[in-house]
């Protein structure tokens, strides 16, 4: 009893002293609009009553949403909140996927099972951004269901199996491309073959628990249709987009022979020693990690959007995957991780292995089994080959922290990160960003405040500053990312309805958000400025000349503004998408009267109205 306190004791203050440090690292580098926010934007919608799909337009389930309605109730900056909670749930991933892979509990750790933790950790931060993300999520739901099953088998829990696979089948209820995760628990399941074994269909109905109860709940709100057209209408995923290396073919060529090289040295030196094949495969991990942590000291690792060096973790995963099963000692654990590390991809935002990848990191380091490779192998190059892998780990981890710095998420180096966002607004604690998007966001801060209304959008991007300046928008999804909303442009639409009894301000962008970090001041919107928007969409434009109020130029913006002296004014102008030719490079109008300038043909003023997403 004793002994197990004292575990979690040791526990809490490394988890504690971790999360602390790494905050203080990296939580306050970098912020832009986009993805950094999307998420808690949705929670606050749910808060507010919406029903996901009914009143809110996503491609994924909203199970991200609901789990982070957290940060909204804690006391702290929202944006920096967000951030701590992301670092907590990636720790409790890793500490999850030591337990799964040296199948000992907390009492019995070591400082190997804590250095593992570490490790996992800085992989995961190191390869995707720090933001709340649907992605981090499902891997923590993923994370935990599998190491309560194993943990049900030991203890020959049923009870403990079944919750085990409740939270497997959640996971597909946070992004699509988690459904398998119930599959890999019954991989762990059938992989510890002890005691009984529990029947499938009650692991079917557990993992269908969650997934049932939330398609009754956005049904019986009358949701169902729209659900179908957002979860199945949007743009297809590549399968294996998060395995293309970031680099050129000739980069790839020389970090594959650097990578060879190393394993096959490291692999021979045991042999010369006459050491067995057990040993043989030891020494291949070895070096198999070796050259994993060589492609950092490549020098071009450049951003945590560059998945480089996941892949070669996860190409070095496979290998030795391949290499097992050829003398028949397949390592149903490794698979599990790289299919973990290869769901975790599955995204058309950001296609990369994130959290999954450290699982595989993890596995590879633990079979290597440093603590009995001493005395199992008596080769001479043995030292050799773990001084090198003990270096080169200290080298990587410094190497991508230095890049951590020099490649913040969509801005600049830190160094040039030299405006605190807590001026713009409390919520953002002690974030910083470079001088254009604090002129960004101070700029749209102003727009607002000085032209009251009840509803207000920034269009199209910067879902984050709904939740962080408190306002509420018609329109019923927050970042018009065409990918977004695939299927669902006419409810875009539809929200400028009949009713204009509300005062509204409408934003729009003369620079995309994604690009404010490459830029070095900010343009003053004048009256030929044009409002900018996704290519191939036109739905700025459309939204833009059909938005009732007079137009306002604030800063770079340009809007659309109705006061609340204002509100009243009737339109009977149709709602329909219209379809829209290129003349050249010009969008205009296809209605019943053939080709017409953008807007209504008899050029009355759009009305705008909301469609009473808010209870």
């Amino acid at each position: 009893m004793i002994t197990a306190q004292l575990g979690l004791v040791k526990m809490t203050c490394f988890s504690s002293g971790l999360v602390a440090l790494l905050s203080w690292l990296y939580g306050p580098i970098g912020f832009n609009p986009t993805d950094d926010g999307i998420v808690l934007s949705l929670s606050r919608r749910i808060l507010q009553g919406q029903v996901p799909h009914a009143q809110i337009i996503n491609p994924q389930p909203l199970g991200s949403g609901y789990l982070h309605l957290v940060e909204l109730f804690l006391p702290g900056p929202l944006l920096f909140d967000g951030r701590v909670v992301t670092l907590i749930e990636i720790l409790i991933i890793n500490v999850a996927w030591v337990y799964l892979a040296t199948g000992k509990s907390l009492r019995q750790w070591s400082l190997l099972n804590y250095f593992l933790v570490t490790v996992g950790v800085l992989i995961t931060i190191n390869v995707f951004p720090l933001m709340p993300w649907d992605t981090v999520d499902g891997t923590l739901f993923t994370a935990i269901g599998l190491a309560a099953v194993t943990l049900a088998r030991r203890k020959n829990s049923y009870k403990l199996c079944l919750l085990a696979f409740v939270a497997l089948g959640s996971t597909c209820l946070i992004k699509q491309g988690f459904v398998l995760s119930p599959l890999l628990g019954l991989m762990v399941l059938r992989a510890n073959r002890r005691g009984r074994q529990m029947p499938v269909i009650w692991i079917v109905l557990a993992s269908g628990a969650a997934p049932v109860c939330y398609t009754a709940y956005v049904t019986a709100h009358g949701g169902f249709g729209q659900m179908l057209v957002q979860l199945t209408q949007t743009a297809p995923l590549h399968p294996f987009a998060s395995l293309n290396p970031a680099v050129s073919a000739t980069d790839g060529v020389v970090d594959s022979i650097v990578c060879l090289a190393a394993i096959v040295a490291l692999a021979y030196l045991p042999s010369r020693s006459g050491a067995t094949r057990e040993h043989q495969l030891q020494a291949l991990r070895v070096g198999a990690i070796c050259a994993v942590l060589l492609v950092p000291m490549l020098g071009r690792y450049q951003s945590v959007a560059e998945s480089q060096w996941a892949v070669s973790i996860f190409l070095i995963g496979s290998l030795l995957l391949v290499w097992g099963a050829l003398h028949r000692s397949a390592d149903t654990l490794l698979l599990v991780a790289l299919l973990t590390a290869w769901m975790d991809g599955l995204s058309w935002g950001n296609p990369s292995l994130s959290s999954g990848i450290s699982f595989a990191a993890i596995v590879i380091l633990d079979r290597m089994d440093i603590e009995g490779f001493y005395a199992r192998v008596r080769a001479s190059g043995a030292a050799l080959a773990w001084g090198t892998c003990v270096v080169l780990l200290g080298a990587s981890i410094g190497i991508l922290t230095m890049s951590r710095y020099d490649y913040p998420y969509r801005d600049r180096p830190t160094a040039e990160l030299t405006r605190n966002l807590d001026q713009v607004s409390s919520e953002f604690g002690p974030i910083r960003t470079n001088p254009t998007t604090y002129a960004y966001l101070l700029s749209m801060k102003h727009c607002i405040a000085s032209h009251a209304a009840e509803y207000v959008a920034v269009l199209p991007d910067n879902p984050a500053i709904y939740p962080i300046f408190n306002v509420r928008s018609p329109f019923p999804i927050d970042w018009m990312y065409p990918l977004a909303y695939t299927g669902s442009k006419q409810r875009i639409v539809r929200a400028l309805a009949f009713d204009n009894s509300h005062s509204h301000l409408i934003l729009f962008q003369t620079v995309l958000a994604q690009d404010l970090a490459s830029r070095a001041a900010l343009p003053t919107a004048s009256a030929r400025t044009q409002i900018v928007d996704y290519p191939g969409t036109g739905l700025q434009t459309y939204l833009f000349d059909h938005t009732s109020g007079k137009v306002i130029r604030c800063g770079s913006f340009i809007g659309k503004y109705l006061p609340t002296d204002g509100v009243g004014a009737s339109s009977a102008w149709p709602l329909d998408w219209p379809t829209f030719v290129s003349d050249p490079g010009v969008l205009r109008w296809v209605g019943p009267g053939g080709p017409q300038s953008a807007g209504p043909p008899d050029g009355r003023a759009r009305a705008f109205g909301e469609t009473r997403p808010f209870r």
